[in-house]
């Protein structure tokens, strides 16, 4: 780039005392002077090379596939933290509603097209009626195995 603005420069700058030093009456050494510069100004068309731009958009489609593939996986990771954060938020509400006091860790994994909850694990005091109830729950709301269940104290 920097040498063919030098170029174009140069051939201005030649073209202008040309065309002085030959005065008003050398239109024929003003349109040669101008298509000298005409020239100079498409040489980076005459000179390039086709094999280079198939390069360039084979790189470029190459690094616009990775962008789309690591926003695509932004995305899924995003969307994972918010579905977990929010089936948590929903665990502890209803487990409030059923005098548990607990806390809940929620884990979301990727299914054929949506991430869903798949496992979850509480922790806090509770009797054998009350983990019954919860996984009884958790099995009808969220679809999540009673094995899926873990409870620690």
């Amino acid at each position: 780039m920097r040498a063919w603005l030098l170029g174009l420069c140069a051939a201005a700058l030649l073209g202008v005392v040309c065309s002085t030093a030959a005065g008003e009456d050398r239109p024929v050494l003003r349109l040669t002077t101008g298509l000298v510069l005409l020239l100079v100004l498409l040489s980076p068309v005459v000179d390039f090379n086709l094999s280079e731009l198939s390069e360039i958009w084979a790189e470029s489609r190459y690094l616009a596939e990775n962008v789309a593939k690591n926003a695509e996986i932004e995305s899924q990771a995003a969307l994972m933290e918010g579905i977990s954060a929010q089936t948590e938020a929903y665990i502890l509400d209803k487990a409030q509603d059923m005098g548990l006091h607990l806390s809940v860790e929620v884990t979301v994994v990727m299914g054929e097209r949506y991430p869903y909850p798949a496992a979850v694990a509480l922790t806090g005091r509770s009797t054998t009626a009350q983990r019954q109830q919860i996984n009884r729950w958790l099995r009808e709301e969220l679809a999540i195995a009673e094995e899926d269940v873990t409870w620690n104290e």
